[in-house]
């Protein structure tokens, strides 16, 4: 360098040029940089799709980093995207050199900015644009270094500023009051920002303060969140159609914590409250709505780890009201329940889904309907200390699980099947379970799936119905204990059981067979197992007690059936399919059995000996007795029969319905009678015995033999003609109730059980004892029978008479002896005897004699041959007497003429016309005819066999000694020869007159008696008027005209027929009014007109 340019001035040197040009080019850039950025900036948005772009100022200072837009305004398609927005930036210039961006501070004032994502990927922020989203990630070619820059922002704010974003189907406005992201990093180390907002999202307020926020290391946000009523409408649009609709308003207020580590991990926390209001959200397949439901004050964390997989735990309070679910197919709907659900709950899932749930859960008022179902609960609660459900889904090593602890209470609980072939309602008071719960399914390794429980199920006021059929309640249920239940595909059913049930107050109303059944108690204990294998199996023992058991029809007051107490006090089921019950006992069983015979059966002690069955198929009992069982008319409380013990031995009976009994017996039977030892028992048996007995469907009833002894019977025939047996079953009657035709007829079209036995005896000291009473002097016979023996009874074979054998004593000196064949099981009655009486005293037969023929039988014996056959109720009956000896006396005179001689002769004049030489007499006397119109006593035979006897000899003595009434009288057994159609003497009366004859008082007399005698036969009077009464002298003229029949007028005509109805009805008065006949067993004919000549008027008497 030279002198000449060292002293150069300052302003001409070169260097101070240059650098006067660079400050002034410097500073030309700084004064021209806005002017040029708000070119740019303005022309670029506009580039970018803007209509219009204004900026009204911009500062930059790149000494301090700080620039700033004022007055920015973009519009759009018509809209304003940008509107007056004032953006301030404070960037740290010398970090830039250490790669380090750093935002000192922002504010950004006023901006309103739309986002909008369009569906081909691309995005528009305000006028810019981005392209469209490529179709598919294209494959790097060389590995992505990470970026060495970082970036801070120490302070960024946003006030009064708009975001509209926009997608399809849906549109967001975030208005923000303010906001602010301060010391925020992406450099590295544990370095947290925070950020906060206040402002509305679509009108909804919404406050977020997140106090840790950062993004390296790992990504995590923290703080609280506060959103009041966002309403979900919303989101409609864009969840269309998969949820339609999605409405209602949800509200968030709480703490919450993101975190993502650099691996991926991912952890999720919340404290506070969920809430959505007037919510409604459905699909294709469901909706459920509700009014509100909240989650109050609830802890929730997700967490999603590579190494432990996704985990999930609640612990809170979820609520909701008013709460509705509605599935079309199947078509479901719950209605109306307040939900309370309180507790934790922990989920994971790994390579198994598990769930533990220690929480607890109240429902009311739910309603549940899957038609013809419908349920419904007034409180359904979860809860207990040790309440807990636990669940563990199945993989290849574990199978699935469930296990579930603590208490169920159901409050009123209902539950109906309306289908119209079941009509099922049940409900209830309140059921509750308390205890614990287990289900373990099977697996391949394992084929075996369990049900174990244990723990305390009750019930209260219980109803179950089914239609009109069946009505069924319980008062109180408790069934205490355990109940492990295994199964399988391949597996039998096993359970094992430890339990105690007990039950009151359980009715059974079967509405259609008019039942009603009530036990006031029942327990039942029970422990040990069983298996249903094609065998079942039985291990355990057990026991059963039940109180008041009661059975009632609709139509009676007393119950059809009373059991005090029925137990079983064990049951021991070694093993296998053996069982044994050692001993059963039922007290004070009483049985109602309706009718016209209203009877109580009462047995005060049953007892089942020794139970027993080895396949559980067929059962035997060693013993069941009965004692002192009684039965009572229920009318007047008089006991109708009794037994001092029942006894079945060595019952068997299997699952065919096949019943065999080795024997049957009991002892000391009294019918009719206070107790064996009272005096006034109608009949008594000292013991019976029924042995090897059988029955099935197919054959019914089956015995080896019946056998009786000691058997008594005393038959009393009082003054009024009844017996005193018909008389006590008469009392014990009662007449309002008696049986329809209809169901007799329906009882006949039933068919009857066979039955068969092989022999039927009778031995030890028998006897039947009767006394008649009707007569004068009492009549008395005893019947001693020594054996009765009938073979061959079998009612499935019933034209195969069984075989009949009696050897016995009358009046303990008469030999009888009785065989033949009876058939009782035709539809009628058949039977073909022969009876052999010998040696029998007349004496006897004296009352009867004394009261038909006025005479004592004063000795004598009698011998009796009879043949009798009965066939389709056709009596055919063969008897020859042979009387011997026989001496008669009269009785008093008093007596005799209180009693009316039915012979035509007297009794002596007649025996002495029928000895023989050896003093001896003998009669033939038939009987025959219709079994149901025979009336006829021992003195009707013998009367019969002495009149028909009589009647030859006696012919000329009875003219001789009754004149013309004799002679008429015979004339009409002669011309008859039919007692029952005997012709007595005519009334004759005068022509023309209805005026009773003279003398004929001793007549009417004769005839009264008659009445009085045969209460059963009626007179018939029947008028005879001759024609020639009309008129006497036309009469006469007529008579000489032999072949002319008197011809007479319809006047003449009507008054002879009246005038023979005043000669009956005289006749009839003076009988009833004279002699108290009966006007009802006087019948008169109507009168008939005899044209002959010599017709004589008359009123005849027929029998």
């Amino acid at each position: 360098m030279t002198n000449r340019q060292m002293n150069k001035p300052l302003w001409k040197k070169t260097w101070f040029l240059l650098l006067c040009g660079l400050l002034l080019s410097f500073t030309a850039f700084l004064v021209l940089l806005p002017v040029a950025t708000k070119y740019y900036l303005g022309k670029w948005l506009i580039d970018n799709g803007a209509d219009r772009a204004v900026i009204e100022h911009v500062r930059i200072n790149p000494f301090t980093g700080k620039a700033g837009l004022q007055g920015v305004t973009v519009r759009m398609g018509g809209a304003t995207v940008l509107a007056d927005a004032d953006i301030t930036i404070d960037i740290a210039m010398l970090r830039l050199f250490s790669k380090q961006a750093v935002i000192q501070s922002s504010v950004l004032k006023g901006i309103s900015l739309d986002i909008e994502l369009y569906k081909d990927g691309r995005m528009r922020f305000g006028s810019y644009t981005t392209a469209p989203s490529p179709s598919s990630a294209t494959e790097p070619t060389e590995e992505t270094q990470p970026s060495l820059w970082s970036f801070s922002a120490n302070h960024i704010e946003m006030v009064d500023s708009t975001v509209r974003f926009t997608m399809p189907d849906l549109h967001l406005t975030l208005k923000i009051d303010k906001a602010s992201l301060t010391k925020f990093t992406t450099a590295p180390g544990d370095k947290s920002g925070a950020f906060t907002l206040a402002g509305s999202v679509n009108g909804t307020p919404v406050v977020v303060d997140l106090k840790t926020l950062r993004i390296t290391p790992d990504i995590v946000a923290r703080g609280d969140v506060q959103v009041n009523g966002f309403a979900l409408d919303n989101l409609s649009a864009l969840l269309q159609p998969t949820l339609k609709p999605f409405t209602g308003s949800a509200s968030v207020n709480g703490n919450t914590m993101f975190r993502m580590a650099d691996n991926g991990d991912i952890f999720v926390d919340y404290d506070g409250m969920l809430s959505v209001d007037r919510g409604h959200i459905a699909g294709r397949s469901f909706s459920v709505n509700g009014a509100p439901v909240r989650w109050e004050k609830g802890k929730i964390h997700f967490s999603m780890t590579e190494k432990k997989g996704i985990k999930v735990d609640v612990d809170g309070r979820l609520t909701g009201k008013d709460i509705g679910v509605d599935i079309p197919d199947p078509v479901i709907k719950v209605r109306g329940p307040v939900v309370d659900i309180n507790g934790k709950v922990e989920v994971t899932v790994d390579n198994a889904v598990k769930v533990d749930a220690v929480a607890g859960f109240a429902l009311q008022n739910l309603r549940f309907s899957m038609p013809p179902l419908s349920a419904g609960v007034k409180s359904l609660v979860w809860e207990g200390k040790k309440r807990r459900i636990r669940f563990t889904s199945d993989t290849e090593n574990t199978p699935l699980s469930v296990t579930v602890a603590g208490q169920l209470i159901a409050d009123q609980p209902t539950f109906t099947d309306q289908d119209p072939d079941i009509r099922l309602a049940t409900q209830g008071k309140r059921i509750s379970w308390n205890g614990n719960i287990s289900y373990k399914a099977g697996s391949g390794k394992q084929p075996i799936s369990s049900v174990k429980t244990r723990g305390k199920l009750t019930g209260s006021n219980l109803a179950v119905s089914q239609g009109d059929s069946l009505h069924y309640t319980q008062k109180s249920l408790t069934n205490a204990g355990s109940i492990n239940v295994d199964f399988g595909t391949k597996v039998p059913l096993k359970l094992q059981l430890d339990n105690a049930i007990a039950g009151k107050d359980i009715s059974l109303n079967l509405k259609g067979a008019g039942l009603t059944i009530h036990q006031q108690s029942v327990d039942i204990t029970d422990k040990g197992k069983l298996s249903l294998q094609k065998n079942l199996t039985v291990q355990g023992t057990g026991s059963l007690k039940a109180n008041g058991l009661t059975i009632k029809t609709d139509n009676q007051n007393a119950p059809l059936a009373d059991l005090k107490q029925f137990t079983i006090e064990a049951i021991q089921a070694p093993g296998g399919s053996t069982i044994t019950i050692g001993k059963a006992t039922a007290d004070d069983l009483m049985v109602q059995v309706d009718g016209s015979m209203p009877l109580a059966v009462a047995l005060p002690d049953i007892t089942i000996h020794n139970l027993h069955s080895t396949d559980l198929k067929t059962y035997t009992i060693a013993k069941v007795t009965a004692q002192t069982p009684v039965i009572t008319a229920k009318k007047n409380n008089a006991k109708l029969a009794g037994l001092n013990s029942l006894e079945f031995r060595h019952l068997t009976a299997d699952t065919a319905g096949r019943v065999s009994i080795d024997r049957i017996n009991f002892d000391d039977l009294y019918f009719l009678g206070a107790s064996k030892k009272a005096g006034d028992n109608i009949c008594t048996i000292g013991g019976a015995a029924l042995s090897k007995i059988g029955w099935n469907q197919k054959t019914g009833l089956r015995g080896d033999s019946l056998s009786f002894s000691d058997l008594f019977c005393n038959l009393v025939r009082e003054k009024d003609g009844g017996l005193v047996l018909a008389k006590r079953l008469a009392a014990m009657r009662d007449p309002t109730r008696k049986t329809t035709q209809k169901a007799a007829a329906g009882d006949r079209k039933t068919d009857a059980t066979p039955i068969a036995l092989a022999k039927v005896t009778l031995r030890g000291k028998n006897s039947i004892h009767f006394e008649d009473h009707t007569l004068a002097v009492p009549f008395t016979s005893n019947l001693g029978i020594k054996t009765l023996q009938i073979q061959g009874i079998d009612s499935g074979k019933p034209d195969k008479p069984a075989s009949l054998r009696m050897d016995g004593s009358l009046e303990k000196r008469a030999p009888l002896k009785i065989t033949g064949t009876i058939a009782p099981f035709l539809q009628e009655l058949a039977l073909k005897l022969h009876l052999h009486l010998k040696n029998y005293p007349l004496s006897h037969l004296s009352a009867y004699t004394v009261q038909s023929v006025g005479v004592a039988l004063a000795s004598g014996s009698m011998r009796l041959t009879s043949d009798i056959a009965l066939e389709k109720r056709q009596l055919d009956m063969k008897n020859k007497v042979v009387l011997q000896q026989l001496k008669t006396s009269t009785i008093s005179k008093e007596l005799a003429e209180k009693l009316d001689n039915q012979l035509p002769v007297p009794l002596d004049s007649a025996l002495a016309m029928l000895r023989d030489r050896k003093d001896t007499i003998t009669l033939d006397v038939p009987l025959s005819g219709p079994i149901d119109k025979l009336s006829v006593g021992i003195s009707d035979i013998l009367i019969t066999a002495l009149g028909k006897a009589i009647v030859p000899a006696a012919s000329g003595y009875l003219v001789y000694a009754l004149g013309p009434y004799g002679a008429l009288a015979w004339v009409g057994m002669e011309v008859g020869s039919r007692i029952l159609e005997v012709r007595l003497p005519p009334v004759l009366f005068k022509p023309g007159d209805d005026t009773l004859p003279e003398k004929s008082e001793d007549y009417f007399k004769r005839l009264a008696r008659i009445l009085q005698d045969k209460p059963d036969v009626d007179f018939r009077l029947c008028p005879k008027v001759a024609a020639w009464e009309a008129d006497a002298d036309r009469a006469k003229e007529d008579k000489k005209k032999k072949d002319t029949p008197i011809q007479l007028s319809d006047e003449e005509r009507n008054r002879l027929m009246e005038l023979g109805q005043k000669r009956a009805r005289n006749v009839k008065k003076w009988l009833v009014e004279q002699y108290g006949c009966d006007r009802d067993r006087l019948l008169i004919c109507t009168t008939r007109i005899e044209k002959d000549t010599s017709a004589k008027p008359r009123v005849d008497i027929r029998m």
